[in-house]
């Protein structure tokens, strides 16, 4: 079976909230966690179905969610400034 996987575009997130942005930062989050404790960490048992090569590999799935991490992270933080590019306080 392969699987496709694509990096997030930018332009599908940007009039996004900072509450949908958050979300989705969080469900990336996951998918990384789960990737490092399964594969790097070893913490957690890989299923039967995880240990047949898979295309793309584990780590590339890995790779592209951090590259969407890291885009996401700064659309939330360009939404958490204000017009000087200071930081808004949360409450």
């Amino acid at each position: 079976m392969i699987d496709i996987i694509a990096p997030r575009f930018k332009k599908d997130y940007e009039n996004k909230t900072i509450e949908e942005l958050v979300k989705e930062q969080q469900s990336i989050i996951k998918e990384i966690i789960d990737f490092e404790n399964k594969f790097i960490l070893k913490t957690r048992k890989k299923e039967k179905e995880e240990q047949i090569l898979r295309d793309p590999s584990p780590t590339v799935v890995w790779r592209v969610r951090c590259m969407d991490l890291i885009m996401i992270t700064e659309l939330i933080d360009g939404k958490t400034r204000d017009e000087h590019g200071f930081g808004i306080e949360f409450e």
